[in-house]
């Protein structure tokens, strides 16, 4: 029988990794260069002005195991909420649009406009996609009416035949 624990070195060594880090980004240092880097910056998301849930964020990739970066040196790091911290890591930024809702919302880096700028230019879009929900809902009710009359006529077909009074 094989142990489930061992693993290739590459996986080994990936977990060791993750090991050390975690100790390094959740120690006493971290959070102090934390702080004093979000009180220098003013304390509010540089994207949207968030002053929640903040987060140092390493905007180059290849920072990640350098030297510089494991050492806490954060010379070109920006302040950002988690919300706007999320986005970047999917490839996306803020919006500059103004939303009706108040919400901040995010388009991808090499679009124009967000899904809901786009909407708001485009309120057919919207419309027709409603139609076809409202038409889609209205089949599915047609159906089940068909299917509970076509079981109501096989009852009537097929009655149950009672036996010594017990149905």
């Amino acid at each position: 029988m094989t142990d489930i624990s061992v693993s290739c070195p590459e996986a080994r060594r990936t977990t060791t990794r993750r090991k050390k880090l975690k100790k390094k980004w959740t120690g006493k240092l971290w959070q102090e260069k934390r702080l004093e880097f979000i009180s220098k910056n003013g304390g509010v998301c540089a994207w949207c002005g968030s002053t929640e849930y903040l987060t140092v964020h390493h905007p180059h990739r290849n920072s990640y195991g350098d030297d510089s970066y494991m050492d806490f040196y954060l010379s070109g790091c920006v302040l950002l909420c988690r919300q706007c911290h999320q986005a970047t890591h999917v490839g996306k930024v803020l919006c500059k649009g103004e939303h009706a809702d108040g919400k901040n919302h995010y388009k991808y880096h090499d679009a124009d406009m967000c899904g809901v700028c786009f909407l708001a230019l485009h309120p057919e879009i919207k419309i027709n996609a409603e139609l076809k929900k409202q038409a889609l809902k209205d089949a599915q009710k047609r159906y089940r009416q068909e299917q509970a009359k076509k079981a109501k006529e096989w009852k009537k077909q097929h009655p149950i035949k009672k036996k010594n009074g017990v149905s």
